[in-house]
């Protein structure tokens, strides 16, 4: 029996992978109890949800909608917005190059805009907007979401230097 990386989703036979209501990702096994179209598009939106450096970018927004509020107001729309587009931009070109073939130029773009929100975040703490500990929290999420994304990156280009 596998499961699926962070165990959210069920387990399924893996002596039986031609269940058809299992699908192969990566290297395990996703079961989907349900049959027919809509079976197609909860997987989807499952698979998305269960991809790890989707959720780390979930959990990133979730926390920096948290610190924000706590900088100075006027900082809450300049700084404070710069952080919440970059976040809410780097989610989007993940979920982009998860759905594309040639996913490299996004990957790319998604490095770009990790790189200005970690800049971005620096500076709301060297500015004592951020508290140590909060600017830690932020800082532990954005740099495992770079080693994946980095993965990520690095994986494609090996994939392309293949053919």
């Amino acid at each position: 029996m596998l499961k699926f990386g962070n165990g959210s989703c069920s387990t399924v036979n893996n002596n039986n992978p031609s269940n058809t209501n299992a699908f192969r990702c990566c290297k395990y096994y996703c079961f989907w109890p349900l049959k027919g179209p809509l079976a197609f598009k909860n997987m989807a939106k499952d698979y998305l949800q269960n991809l790890p450096i989707f959720q780390r970018t979930y959990d990133l927004i979730k926390q920096a909608y948290i610190y924000i509020p706590k900088f100075p107001k006027r900082q809450q729309y300049i700084l404070g917005q710069r952080i919440e587009q970059n976040c809410i931009d780097f989610l989007g070109l993940v979920i982009q190059a998860n759905e594309k073939e040639d996913r490299l130029e996004d990957l790319k773009r998604a490095s770009i805009v990790l790189n200005k929100l970690r800049i971005f975040i620096r500076l709301a703490k060297d500015l004592k907007f951020l508290i140590f500990k909060d600017y830690q929290v932020l800082e532990e999420i954005i740099d495992e979401i770079g080693k994946m994304l980095g993965g990520w990156i690095k994986f494609i280009e090996q994939e392309h230097e293949k053919i």
